[in-house]
């Protein structure tokens, strides 16, 4: 199989598209600050902005 990068999917009603860095403070906000959400993920619940900002980083 030949890798071609994560490819964009845009419907009516959704956009799945990579991360980018200034979708940090989003995470942070919607769902990386709130243990719930992370229970069954293998990293903590993020204490700042600036955590979340190094793990999209990492990510781009």
């Amino acid at each position: 199989m030949k890798h071609i990068g994560t490819q964009r999917l845009l419907t009516e009603r959704l956009l799945l598209r990579p991360f980018v860095a200034k979708d940090y403070l989003a995470m942070y906000r919607n769902w990386a600050s709130e243990p719930d959400n992370l229970r069954h993920i293998t990293w903590s619940t993020h204490e700042n902005t600036d955590v979340t900002k190094q793990s999209v980083a990492q990510w781009v």
